[in-house]
C-alpha cells in the first residue's frame, strides 16, 4: 500500500548515533549513515517481503527526480521597454549576492553576460531568466547625479568668480583648483579603498575648495597693481606675493580639515556611512592646498601681462562700485559692533541658544534621507 511505501522510506532515511569505542585516553564515536543521498538509495529500500524474497521500491514503482514542491506563489509583471509588458502567474525568484569588497559595476556586468549565455545555450525551451532588479541602475543614476552636481557647481563657481574677481582669466585660474583637487581626491580614494558614491562625493563643497586659490590670486593681483619697482621681475613679485599668504592658506584649510575629526572617530553603521564623506572632502582640501601653493602662482605668472591692467568695462566699473559700497557699509557695521563687544557676545550667544532650542523642538530627525532608486 501507499502507506507502507511512505513508512519504509521514512524508516530508511535516518542517521543514527552509536556508542563510543574507547582507545586509551581517546574515544571514537560511531554513527550509522542511513540518510538517502541518491535516487538509487530510494530504489533499493525494502518495502515488504514474500516467502523470504524482499520487495524493493524499484519493483513496484519508478523513481524519478522532480522539481521541489514550491512553498509559495510568485507572480511577475514588468515592463520590457519596446517589447511591452512581461507577465507570468508563476515564477521562481533568485537573488545574486555580491562578495564584500567587490566592484558592483563589474559584478553586474559579469552577471549579465552569464545570464545571456544561460538563456541562449543552456535553459530549455520556454524557460528564461529575467532581471527584475538591477543594481547598476542605481549606480548609474547616482553617478549621473554626482556628475551633474559637479558640473553645475563648477559652472556656478566660475560665474561668481568672474563677477567678483573682475577677470575671466583670473577666475579660470581659480577654477583649475577644482579638477586638480578632485583628481587628487580620487587617487587617494583609490589608495584607501573608498568607493565613489553619493555619500562620499555628495558633500564636496567647491566654495571651500577654491578658498585658498581665491586668496592667492587676489594677493598676487594686488602686488601686480601696487608694484612701482620695475627692477622686480614678474617671477620675483609672484614669489613674494605667494609666500606672504602661504602660511595663512595652509592653516585656514587645516582648521577646516580638523573640524572633521569627530566624524573620523565614528564607528559601526554611522562610521561606514559618514567617514567616507569626511575622508573624501579632506583629500580634496589637501589637493586644493597643493594646487593653490604651487600651480596657481605659476598660472598667474603666465597671464601676468593681461592681469596687471585689465580692461575697464562698464560691467567691471559697476561691480567695483557695488563692492565699494558694501565695503563701506561693512566698515560701519564693524565699527559700531566693536564699541560694545560684551553686549555683542551676549546677544550672539543668546541667539544661537534660542535657535538650537527652536530647532530641537520643531525640526524632525532622520538618520538617512529617502533615496529614489528609480
Amino acid at each position: 500500500t501507499l502507506s507502507q511505501v511512505i513508512d519504509a522510506i521514512n524508516a530508511n532515511n535516518v542517521n543514527t548515533g552509536g556508542n563510543i569505542i574507547p582507545r586509551g585516553s581517546q574515544g571514537f564515536a560511531l554513527r550509522a549513515m542511513g540518510a538517502i543521498r541518491s535516487k538509487e538509495d530510494i530504489e533499493t529500500i525494502v518495502v515488504n517481503s514474500r516467502n523470504g524474497v524482499p520487495i524493493f521500491i524499484r519493483d513496484i514503482a519508478s523513481v524519478q527526480e522532480a522539481p521541489q514542491i514550491p512553498s509559495g506563489v510568485l507572480g511577475i509583471k514588468m515592463k520590457e521597454g519596446e517589447k511591452g509588458v512581461f507577465e507570468r502567474d508563476s515564477a521562481v525568484q533568485g537573488i545574486v549576492a555580491m562578495l564584500r569588497g567587490q566592484n558592483a559595476s563589474e559584478v553586474v556586468d559579469g552577471i549579465k553576460e552569464k545570464l545571456a549565455d544561460l538563456n541562449k545555450n543552456y535553459l530549455p525551451k520556454g524557460v528564461t531568466i529575467k532581471t527584475t532588479y538591477d543594481r547598476s541602475d542605481l549606480v548609474n543614476y547616482t553617478l549621473r547625479t554626482v556628475s551633474h552636481t559637479l558640473l553645475e557647481g563648477v559652472s556656478i563657481v566660475l560665474i561668481v568668480l568672474v563677477l567678483f574677481l573682475g577677470s575671466f582669466r583670473s577666475a579660470l585660474v581659480v577654477v583649475v583648483t577644482i579638477p586638480f583637487s578632485l583628481l587628487f581626491a580620487f587617487i587617494m580614494m583609490k589608495l584607501t579603498s573608498i568607493p565613489a558614491n553619493l555619500l562620499s562625493l555628495g558633500a564636496i563643497d567647491f566654495g571651500i575648495i577654491v578658498d585658498g586659490s581665491v586668496v592667492m590670486v587676489e594677493n598676487i593681483k594686488r602686488h601686480y597693481r601696487q608694484n612701482n619697482d620695475s627692477s622686480i621681475g614678474t617671477d620675483r613679485l609672484t614669489l613674494l606675493a605667494a609666500t606672504e599668504v602661504a602660511k595663512e592658506i595652509l592653516f585656514s584649510i587645516a582648521i577646516i580639515i580638523c573640524a572633521y575629526i569627530p566624524i573620523f572617530t565614528l564607528q559601526r553603521v554611522e562610521g561606514k556611512l559618514f567617514r567616507p564623506m569626511a575622508f573624501t572632502l579632506s583629500y580634496a582640501l589637501i589637493g586644493s592646498i597643493l594646487v593653490s601653493l604651487t600651480v596657481v602662482p605659476v598660472l598667474m605668472t603666465l597671464i601676468a601681462k593681461h592681469e596687471i591692467l585689465p580692461p575697464r568695462t562698464e560691467l567691471l566699473k559697476s561691480i567695483e562700485a557695488g563692492l565699494a559700497r558694501l565695503t563701506g557699509w561693512y566698515e560701519g557695521v564693524i565699527t559700531a559692533l566693536l564699541r560694545d563687544t560684551n553686549r555683542v557676545l551676549q546677544l550672539s550667544f543668546s541667539v544661537v541658544v534660542a535657535l538650537l532650542i527652536v530647532g530641537f523642538i520643531f525640526l524632525g530627525f532622520e538618520f538617512l534621507p529617502n533615496l529614489d532608486e528609480g
